[in-house]
């Protein structure tokens, strides 16, 4: 059975007790003896399946082999006698793959010492980036798994010399197998220095983050050689031990089980594992081109190298798994004719596997000088954010490279070369993301931008069209006001384009769109931008029911193509959910019919995940009764959560409300609904529901209540769900729609609302929903755009455990596009529904979003 697992180390080492005691041909657990040299095919690791760590032992010594030790994660390195190979250890009951504990190499080229210009460090910003967030925080660990590195005095061991001002954690030899990774060969000592050596002590070359804590991990013996069994067993250990950074300045041609499922564990730890591509100079047939672990996709940040020219270094691997390039040198040209070789400069020993030899400034060629300088750059950006993901470090790297080769990701250089100090600068941009959008005939399309800030915000707009074009703007927003802006005066007609919006100042974000749908379906929508993408997204309204067209749009902002699965999940009796998996390629988007995916007459719910962070929206158009036609979309979720709250709803006469609960996960769950009635519109109501796991479940809000109720919403679940509220009406009689919202996980103190208008034709309104026991005193500021008058202010009082509404129309006048920000004393919720006959068109819907909490959203 070839199913990969993650093992408890606890469970690993107890089950090896117990074989310890009930079989006396299982040896007691000792280290290896060798330096981790031996690539002789006869030592193997091998994974027990989920609780059958005693069959595969038990099977594989009666083949012969020798339980040698047990190894981080859960699997075994045993020992095998001659003609014994993986694919029949890999057929024993109880084992889940076996491989041989195959070779990994130090991936540089070492030269003569001699001291040159830092080339490199210009090359991909540094200085700038210094100005920005100086040289790190002590607080962030990077490990450097290796071949060890130079950083104390003992025995025969000394401390390199331009490691006098740099922090060290503890760290693991995984070749002697004790607790102090000295370096016997010299390439670990170079790539910890290219990241931390000491900064300004006017002594040998500058660290790129010479503040950040080293870890070192030794995993290569005296000739730069180690093992997956240590590569792997050195991963673990950093991951473990507090690392948020792990170089892997090493390669093998050939993947290791092992070591990819320990660079997929560090990620799950919160760690990002950076590693150099190899120097075979090809594509060759491994994933992706790259060598192991760069081949681990998204969970490794794979890194060629680039010579002095900023072209593909000679040697450098490429291939569909490169994420990006960095300065790796070329020993053999001399293009900055200082007479030397353009290599790597960084200390380390003076002759290479000699820790008695001292120490000097020395030359490295390979993507092993190329990895360290990710792994640094990303340091720095946890030192100025330590809450950044592996996913968000990946993302802030590969989107702010400068652009070598072929425009946008190519194979030979990724998402292209290092900059650090863009990659530092970014980290202060406010960035907004949208993966819906079209300009096709029918469709008009806006952008909404709320400056709240007292000073203007230059602003850009990057436009991501379906084949892979792009488009650029930059506007200056005024500040304390808002900004529109007609999509199609910018990329043309018939465009279907998805949107970033950034800026290096606090700004918000929504996108209005109205439209006449294949002709007949007239309405509006609007959706506030998603703040990050993400690797996950969740729905939970959704149906291709008789007169509903349901449609899912994913946009791709990074620079590396993804593949997207798409789960459908089913209302109950409905059929057994599906999966479907779309292939995104970089810096586009595609669209899926969710109708053609799941057939007609489902009540569907979404959960999507991606190899590469993504952005998803969710489209509807309908006919809903025959009667109220129109359309809504929403941002999907990037998690479920266990309380939802919404501010807005109504069952007054020509409205119909619903609540959709979706359960992804493989629990029952159980949701308390509190329904939140206006002043003195009765005691408010509470209602429990059961979603099974994987299923949907529908609520009528206006059989809950009964009719002419002004409602708002609080949900807890005892487990993690997902909430949106869809809504059909006949405003006034004479404008039909319907509009959806995803709810707030929680009330807050502060909220943005980009969007809104009071023009011929609109009617505004914000909804105050306060969840709490005491009454909410709140204001309301209304910030107009510019030109259009002085911004306003209005102070209300929100009771406890009830709903507002208040009319935008009559507080502001007409003709004024408001933006607004409300602020109150005790935890609320806010919304804004509109409802239009939208232009000369004469349109009418109406659309929903609920604002904006800056906490939420990060």
């Amino acid at each position: 059975m070839r199913t990969s697992k993650i093992a408890s180390r606890l469970l690993v080492v107890l089950v090896l007790a117990v074989l310890a005691s009930a079989a006396s041909a299982v040896p007691a657990l000792g280290g290896d003896s060798g330096n981790g040299q031996d690539a002789s095919g006869q030592t193997f690791i091998v994974c027990p399946e989920d609780g059958m760590a005693a069959e595969a032992v038990r099977d594989s010594i009666s083949m012969g082999l020798h339980l040698e030790k047990a190894l981080p994660g859960g699997t075994l390195l045993m020992e095998a006698p001659p003609g014994i190979d993986a694919a029949e250890l890999q057929d024993l009951s109880g084992v889940s793959w076996a491989e041989p504990d195959f070779p990994f190499y130090a991936a540089e080229t070492p030269s003569d010492p001699d001291y040159a210009k830092q080339w490199n460090l210009h090359r991909i910003g540094m200085p700038d980036a210094w100005d920005v967030v100086g040289s790190g925080q002590s607080s962030v660990v990077i490990a450097v798994v290796d071949s060890g590195v130079a950083y104390r005095d003992a025995d025969q061991f000394s401390k390199a010399p331009d490691f006098a001002q740099t922090s060290f954690a503890p760290g693991y030899d995984f070749v002697a197998n004790d607790a102090f990774p000295d370096d016997e060969y010299g390439h670990g000592t170079h790539v910890a220095a290219i990241i931390a050596s000491s900064f300004g002590n006017g002594f040998r070359a500058a660290g790129m983050a010479s503040a950040c804590t080293i870890m070192p991990v030794r995993v290569l013996g005296s000739s730069g050689v180690g093992s997956a069994s240590t590569v792997a067993s050195g991963i673990y250990h950093a991951a473990d031990n507090g690392a948020r950074v792990i170089c892997l300045s090493l390669a093998s041609p050939r993947h290791s089980e092992a070591v990819g499922e320990a660079v997929k564990y560090a990620y799950s730890r919160g760690a990002l594992c950076i590693a150099a591509a190899g120097n075979e100079g090809s594509d060759a047939g491994y994933p992706g081109g790259m060598d192991c672990p760069a081949d681990e996709g998204p969970y490794v940040l794979a890194v060629g190298a680039t010579d002095y020219r900023d072209e593909r270094a000679h040697y450098s691997n490429y291939g569909t798994g490169l994420d990006l390039v960095a300065p790796g040198g070329d020993l053999t040209r001399d293009d900055n004719h200082d007479g030397y070789g353009d290599g790597i400069p960084q200390e380390s020993f003076i002759t290479p596997g000699n820790p008695q030899a001292g120490f000097t400034l020395s030359w490295g060629e390979g993507t092993s000088m190329a990895a360290p300088q990710a792994a640094a750059a990303a340091g720095l950006l946890l030192s100025e954010d330590p809450k950044l993901t592996p996913e968000d470090i990946t993302l802030l790297l590969t989107s702010t490279c400068v652009d070598l080769g072929s425009p946008g990701w190519d194979p030979y250089y990724g998402s292209g070369r290092l900059d650090v100090e863009a990659a530092v600068s970014a980290i202060g941009q406010n960035t907004w993301y949208f993966a819906e959008g079209t300009t096709r005939s029918g469709f008009e399309e806006w952008l909404c931008v709320l400056n709240p800030e007292g000073t203007d915000a230059q602003t850009d707009f990057t436009f991501l069209m379906s084949g892979g074009e792009t488009q650029k703007a930059t506007f200056t927003i005024p500040g304390n006001s808002r900004f529109s802006l007609n999509v199609a005066a910018i990329v043309g007609q018939d465009k279907d384009v998805a949107t970033t919006i950034s800026s290096p100042q606090t700004i918000f974000a929504e996108r209005a769109m109205y439209f006449n749908y294949q002709g007949s379906w007239t309405g509006g929508s609007d959706a506030k931008g998603a703040r990050y993408p993400s690797s996950e997204w969740f729905f939970a309204e959704g149906t291709t029911r008789s007169g509903f067209d349901e449609w899912l749009t994913l946009a791709n902002p990074g620079f590396a193509d993804t593949v997207a699965r798409v789960e459908y999940l089913l209302g109950p009796g409905q059929g057994s959910n599906r999966t479907e998996d779309w292939n995104i390629p970089a810096r586009s988007r595609v669209t899926v019919n969710v109708n053609q995916a799941v057939g007609p007459e489902k009540d569907v719910s979404l959960h999507i995940t991606s190899g590469q962070p993504i952005v998803a929206e969710r489209p509807m158009y309908f006919n809903y009764h025959g009667t109220m036609d129109g359309g809504h979309v929403v941002m999907g979720a990037v998690a479920p959560s266990g309380t939802w709250y919404f501010a807005e709803g109504t069952t007054r006469s020509g409205f119909e409300e619903w609540l959709t609960l979706a359960n992804p996960g493989d629990l029952a769950a159980t949701v308390d609904v509190e329904y939140l009635l206006g002043a003195g519109q009765g005691q408010n109501i509470l209602q429990a529901w059961v979603v099974p796991a994987r299923s949907r479940v529908t609520v009528s809000v206006n059989q809950a209540v009964g009719p002419e109720k002004d409602v708002s919403l609080y949900l807890d679940s005892d487990q993690p769900i997902m909430a949106e509220r869809p809504m059909y009406f006949d405003y006034r009689g004479n404008i039909p729609g319907g509009h959806d919202v995803v709810g707030a996980v929680r009330p807050g103190f502060n909220w943005y609302l980009a969007e809104g208008t009071t023009r011929s034709g609109f009617e505004e309104w914000l909804t105050l929903a306060n969840p709490g026991e005491e009454d909410a005193t709140v204001d309301v500021e209304y910030l107009l755009g510019a030109g259009q008058g002085a911004n306003r202010l209005q102070t209300l009082s929100v009771p406890a455990l009830t709903r507002l509404t208040i009319s935008v129309n009559q507080v502001i006048g007409p003709d004024l596009d408001v933006s607004l920000h409300v602020t109150s004393n005790r935890p609320i919720v806010a919304e804004r529904p509109m409802y239009f006959s939208y232009g000369q068109q004469g349109w009418k819907g109406g659309s929903c979003e609920i604002g904006c909490d800056p906490v939420s959203a990060e």
